[in-house]
């Protein structure tokens, strides 16, 4: 085996904060490729080298996340290091490294489940310090209770404190708001470190690396290439990164009796023609219809999930029009009608547009399929409202061709999720 660890300057900063018993909590954040992971794997090695029977938890969002991607650095390093396979057993099932001297690295799930909302799965975990990789996709109760299982095993023995180390790429949740946000501002508690990662700080990568983070769409260009951790804070956006993220992960409040709903932007040729089935206020399908004949499709969808008319909304503007007598009973959404109850929007789109945000940031709409799942996202993320100093103060969104224009196609996708909440602002009523 040879050791081979020639840091960088940002690396030897996180490194250095490890050792430092004033140091509690490390986060190395910022753009991809900046070597964050490697460090993190470095620290983990030596100290299961250094110290016998040492207990270390490895968590990220899923299981999954870490034996795909994680341990692609990992394996990295055995080869760099040449470390022979005769030194550890990696049990993938199980989800652990165990060395030859009775250390273990032990993997961690944190994200959210409902059979287990106050995380009980990680009682009795003994650990003497943890790492989470990829924190910005991890909520904060998770991390707080990963965190109560450190500084637990020999702490004091192994010369260790209660520490938790965290590398991730720019988010908005606890990592923007206790340490980017505090941080920029001079006012970090002084028990934690962040140490922020630039893409220029590694110089192993190849240039075909950054020009694919330099194709990624604007927002995942700032986070990713530039490091960019202000990328969430245009005001005149309805919704927050981690708001419209949140929309995929599982809620306890789900309910699969819900009334099924069906709503349609209908089009033909370069725009899409979106389908989306809800239950209550989550989506069971998107579908993209790319034949000829909308006007089928829905009735077909309409008859195998045996959707009431009267809970089914399409585009009636454009080619939808000509579905008015093919749907009876249906909702024909007039996208600039007049909003309902009087609200101050300028139109009946626009009104619906705002309570879709409501609810999303509510965290009331769900989604439980991947199916378009970047177009969509990228979509809902880009609703905006104009300013307010207009002629008749009205409440507006950016222009759709506006939107279509950054994004590089129409929002067909967000323009049928928002029909849906035509049924949120209009109380339904059964017909006779």
């Amino acid at each position: 085996m040879n050791i081979d660890f020639n840091p960088t300057p940002r690396q030897d900063e996180f490194f250095e904060a490890f050792h430092d018993p004033s140091k509690r909590e490390l986060l190395y954040g910022g753009s991809a490729g900046g070597g964050k992971s490697y460090v993190l794997w470095v620290i983990m090695l030596l100290k299961c080298f250094e110290h016998p029977e040492i207990r270390i938890g490895l968590a990220r969002n899923t299981l999954v996340d870490i034996k795909r991607n994680t341990m692609v650095t990992f394996w990295e390093i055995v080869n760099n290091w040449k470390i022979p396979k005769s030194m550890f057993t990696y049990n993938s099932i199980e989800g652990y490294i165990k060395w030859w001297n009775g250390s273990i690295i032990q993997f961690y799930e944190l994200r959210y489940l409902p059979s287990d909302p106050n995380y009980d799965r990680f009682g009795g975990a003994l650990l003497t310090f943890g790492c989470i990789e990829e924190a910005a996709g991890v909520e904060l109760k998770g991390k707080d209770i990963f965190k109560t299982r450190l500084g637990r095993w020999r702490n004091k023995e192994f010369g260790i404190n209660n520490k938790l180390l965290m590398t991730c790429n720019p988010g908005s949740n606890f990592i923007y708001t206790e340490f980017y946000l505090p941080w920029s501002k001079g006012e970090l508690d002084p028990y934690k470190t962040f140490v922020r990662a630039k893409l220029s700080d590694n110089p192993h990568l190849g240039e075909d690396y950054r020009e694919a983070l330099a194709s990624l769409p604007p927002a995942d260009r700032s986070r990713l290439l530039e490091g960019e951790w202000d990328f969430d804070t245009d005001k005149a956006r309805l919704l927050k990164y981690d708001e419209v993220n949140a929309m995929y992960e599982v809620h306890p409040d789900y309910d699969p009796e819900g009334k099924l709903y069906l709503s349609a932007d209908i089009a033909f040729q370069s725009d899409k023609c979106i389908f989306i089935l809800w239950q209550g206020l989550t989506i069971i399908e998107i579908i993209n219809y790319e034949g000829d004949e909308p006007d089928k499709e829905l009735l077909r969808l309409r008859d195998k999930h045996a959707v009431s008319p009267s809970r089914i909304v399409y585009d009636a503007d454009g080619v939808g029009q000509f579905l008015k007598g093919k749907l009876r009973g249906a909702i024909a959404f007039k996208n600039n009608g007049q909003p309902l109850k009087k609200e101050n929007y300028e139109n009946l789109k626009t009104q619906v547009y705002f309570k879709l945000a409501d609810k999303i940031r509510e965290g009331e709409v769900k989604i439980k399929t991947n199916n378009l799942k970047d177009d969509l996202m990228q979509e809902v993320y880009e609703i905006k409202s104009q300013p307010l100093e207009t002629i008749d103060g009205k409440l507006k969104l950016v222009k759709k061709k506006d939107v279509a224009r950054i994004i590089g196609r129409s929002p067909d996708i967000s323009d049928a999720m928002a029909y849906r909440m035509y049924f949120e602002l209009k109380e339904y009523r059964k017909p006779f």
